[in-house]
């Protein structure tokens, strides 16, 4: 009889082998793909969690780079430089290559920086060993794809765009190209660096295979800014450090830049007197004043710097002729008393003595003193310190009444005072002297907000034999000695323009003066 299934349910006899190896076979299977989806999963996660870190690192390097002082992207500089940065040192001393930790994972670095000209402002010469092998579009990461994979370069317009680092010292191969000697353009760029291109290359393996992450990106050039800046300029050999020099024949300075530039140069009250190449940031020039000429009469000798406050500045220049912020430092000389003015002139106006002479060379004159013998006395001072260089003696005596002289003394401000210097000659005035005609014709226009004078020489010109008008001298808006508004350089100067007028009517009046200085009477006035 056939057992039924409810009889052999209640059978105590249990499973028979092979059932229990069926589903032992089952229930491993079953275990075994969840095994595999786990470790998949795990390996996923692992290449996920590599990638991220590899594209947070990426973007840590890029962001540093932006950090590095422009001049200091250089093709064999960047790379140590971001390895001075924390948390971007190399974690391996003893292995090739620069290496990085992060997360139980190993990424190998390599960096490098190089120059780009921009074809829209022009092409000039390119240094070797710092512009762009391909200055124009760089390689693309598509690109590199095959040479990274471990492919060729075939296809791969510049690998150095790729970031390869083939001797392993952290720093891009192959970017930059050989000197270009002469300007592909005309005109030619004389600063042809006007951003550089960053390469960096992040490299890692993960579960055996090779990955990798290519960055790309430029830094625009800050301009004069880039260039060298001098930080510091001082004179060395003056009195206490200081800035004024009493004696001596020459200033020593040193001067200091921020980087060592390619050449310095140095200036005096913006006159360029010498660059040099130099080998450091610091840089040592003397500036030869030359010797004070001494003694009364002496006139300044052709290579002497009379005294006065001098600027003198330095700047500091890239192979390409840029220069970075200069440094100035004002020197003064005060070496000797102030020189005697020279061609001074003395001669009749009316009853007055006008005299005029020649400004003096030094830079620190604050005026003149006019003198003023009579052969007998003490000499009477009739101009203190006339800013100008002419003087009306008012008080003069009456013509006839004894030899009259005028000597001029310039003042200057000395540390301990003013001074007088040196007296010039004597000139004496000549009573016998006839003035001069006045000018002729003379008429006045407007030009603009202008008015034009113009005239006629006298004629005769001037009453004596042997001597002419020497100049014209126009007043405006009366006819006293204060009214003097300015006067002709030469004597054959016949038209002068009010370039003061303003729009504004006013009267003029013309004198002839000759080189007695000898005044006419007045042309007749005219007024717009």
């Amino acid at each position: 009889m056939v057992p039924s299934p409810l009889n052999r349910l209640r059978d105590d006899s249990g499973f028979t082998i092979i059932e229990v190896l069926v589903a032992a076979v089952v229930l491993l299977v079953g275990l075994l793909g969840t095994f595999s989806v786990i470790e998949t999963a795990h390996a996923t996660i692992t290449t996920t969690k590599a990638r991220e870190q590899g594209t947070s690192l990426q973007r840590e390097l890029i962001e540093a780079v932006r950090t590095i002082p422009y001049d200091q992207l250089t093709p064999d500089g960047v790379a140590s430089r971001l390895q001075a940065q924390p948390g971007l040192g190399d974690a391996s001393a003893t292995s090739a290559g620069w290496t990085i930790r992060r997360r139980n994972e190993t990424y190998s670095i390599s960096v490098g920086s190089c120059a780009v000209d921009d074809p829209r402002d022009g092409l000039g010469a390119h240094d070797a060993g710092v512009f762009c092998a391909n200055s124009g579009a760089p390689t693309t990461p598509e690109q590199c794809a095959s040479l990274l994979d471990g492919g060729s370069a075939t296809g791969v317009a510049a690998p150095g765009d790729c970031g390869v680092d083939d001797n392993h010292d952290g720093s891009a191969d192959g970017l930059t190209a050989a000197a270009a000697s002469a300007c592909p353009s005309t005109p030619c760029d004389t600063a042809p660096l006007d951003y550089k291109r960053v390469v960096s290359l992040v490299r890692w393996t993960v579960g055996g295979k090779s990955k990798w992450q290519l960055e790309l990106t430029t830094v625009n050039s800050p301009g004069v800014s880039a260039a060298p800046t001098i930080t510091d300029l001082r004179p060395t050999n003056l009195p206490s450090g200081g800035t004024v020099m009493t004696s001596g024949t020459t200033v020593a300075f040193t001067a200091t830049a921020n980087r060592t530039p390619a050449a310095m140069a140095w200036y005096v009250d913006g006159n360029l007197q010498a660059t040099s190449p130099v080998a450091g940031p610091t840089w040592s020039l003397s500036w030869d004043v030359g010797t004070a000429s001494t003694g009364n009469g002496a006139q300044p000798g052709p290579q002497e710097r009379v005294d006065g406050d001098y600027l003198v500045s330095v700047k500091g220049f890239d192979q390409y002729g840029q220069f970075g912020q200069p440094r100035s430092v004002n020197i003064t000389v005060n070496r000797r008393p102030p020189f005697a003015p020279i061609n001074v002139r003395a001669g009749r106006d009316g009853s007055a003595v006008d005299v005029e002479w020649t400004p003096n060379k030094e830079g620190d004159i604050r005026g003149y003193n006019v003198y003023r013998k009579t052969g007998s006395g003490s000499d009477v001072k009739v101009c203190t310190l006339a800013t100008d260089t002419s003087c009306h003696d008012a008080t003069a005596p009456a013509p006839g009444s004894g030899t009259l002289q005028y000597y001029v003394t310039a003042v200057e401000t000395a540390a301990a005072g003013a001074r007088d210097g040196d007296a010039s000659t004597a000139r004496t005035v000549n009573d016998q002297n006839t003035p001069p005609n006045p000018p002729t014709a003379l008429h006045v226009t407007t030009s603009g907000a202008n008015a034009v004078l113009t005239w006629r020489a006298p004629d005769p010109g001037d009453r004596d034999s042997g001597d002419s008008v020497d100049h014209y001298v126009i007043y405006r808006g009366g006819q006293s000695y204060a009214d003097r508004y300015d006067r002709t350089a030469t004597g054959a100067d016949q038209t002068w323009t009010d370039t003061h007028a303003n729009g504004q009517p006013h009267d003029y009046w013309v004198t002839s003066v000759d080189t007695q200085l000898g005044e006419s009477t007045f042309a007749a006035p005219v007024s717009p």
